[in-house]
């Protein structure tokens, strides 16, 4: 049979529409969600909007909704890949990478790091030239920090241990789970649920919070702006959202609890161990085009979670607020989590 021009052209749509079905049914889809229990995850879904307001949105979205029901989306938000090395404030610096974060705190003895990132190529590639080009000097390195016992935080420790004599420091069952591993540096530093440590000047108070891993070590950190005016800051030890209900009752306690103490401190900074837990790429962004002189600021430290209200005074219990709240929009989530996956949990 002869093929006209039209037979032809309409062989080759049906052809197209063929090949792009087929395209579009090969995609993932987002994640559903069986065994939900809809009126619970309704519930708490929105009381962690309320609570959350306006200036938690972003963080919200994420922890509730974009991590849990889309994490096609997640994923890519947390690709490896470099980020420029930022200063947030006069002694606290952001070396790390898009996947997983590395905090310096600068004290009068030398460097505090906050994890050290997957492998040795990243401590040497990512954290140590990220210090070089904030103009910070590796060899003054003294310790690490492991927030927990998940290799993305832990793995270039053993580099930095043997390249520039870093003390290690972790929760003693942080440790333990550790030293399981290969790779693992020597232990070195072990501190204990509300240890305050002193380095340099400058006191870290810690606390072990299970629930994402059970050695999971939070900190709370005091860090200064331009013209000397003090802040803390407070990175979390894991918010990623455990499996099974016993680690998210854990979970829940440990945020709990650690908000009392937050609040007690006078936290006002979120940071945290991946970026999308703290916004920081905008964040850091902000912090990079700050319009500065030697002393002064002026536009406001984008870290800094708390704004003065006029007339409020210091001592008003209404003041730390946001980072109290940051922590119940976490519980929130996890409880959404437990909803859409039909667990439940106590009250």
């Amino acid at each position: 049979m002869k093929l006209t021009r039209l037979t032809m052209a309409l062989a080759a749509l049906a052809l197209g529409a063929s090949a792009a079905t087929a395209q579009v049914t090969s995609l993932p889809a987002a994640k559903l969600f069986p065994n939900e229990n809809a009126e619970l995850v309704t519930l708490h879904l929105n009381k962690a909007r309320e609570i959350a307001g306006d200036d938690l949105f972003l963080l919200y979205q994420q922890r509730c909704i974009i991590d849990q029901a889309f994490p096609i989306v997640d994923d890519d938000m947390q690709n490896a890949g470099l980020v420029l090395p930022t200063k947030a404030f006069e002694d606290l610096y952001f070396v790390g990478q898009n996947g997983v974060s590395a905090w310096l705190v600068k004290t009068n003895a030398g460097y505090v790091v906050f994890d050290a990132l997957n492998n040795a190529d990243e401590a040497e590639n990512i954290l140590v030239d990220g210090m070089k080009k904030l103009g910070l000097n590796p060899a003054e390195l003294r310790f690490v920090v492991v927030t927990h016992e998940h290799r993305d935080h832990y793995g270039g420790a053993k580099y930095l241990q043997d390249t520039y004599g870093v003390q290690v420091v972790a929760s003693e069952v942080a440790w333990t789970s550790m030293e399981r591993a290969t790779g693992t540096p020597v232990r070195n530093v072990t501190v204990a649920d509300g240890q305050s440590w002193t380095v340099g000047g400058k006191t870290f108070q810690f606390f072990v919070t299970p629930g994402h891993t059970d050695g999971s070590l939070s900190t709370i950190i005091p860090v200064t702006d331009k013209g000397g005016k003090s802040h803390k800051a407070a990175l979390y030890g894991g918010f990623g959202i455990p499996g099974n209900v016993t680690n998210k009752v854990k979970q829940i306690q440990s945020l709990q609890r650690f908000g009392v103490y937050t609040q007690a401190a006078g936290v006002d900074v979120i940071i945290g161990n991946h970026q999308v837990q703290d916004a920081s790429l905008a964040k850091m962004d902000l912090a990079r085009h700050r319009r500065c002189d030697a002393n002064t600021c002026i536009d406001p430290n984008p870290f800094v979670i708390e704004k003065t209200v006029a007339g409020a005074k210091s001592t008003s219990p209404e003041k730390f607020r946001v980072y109290s709240r940051f922590l119940q929009v976490q519980e929130q989530c996890i409880r959404v989590n437990a909803a859409r996956n039909g667990q439940v949990l106590p009250l």
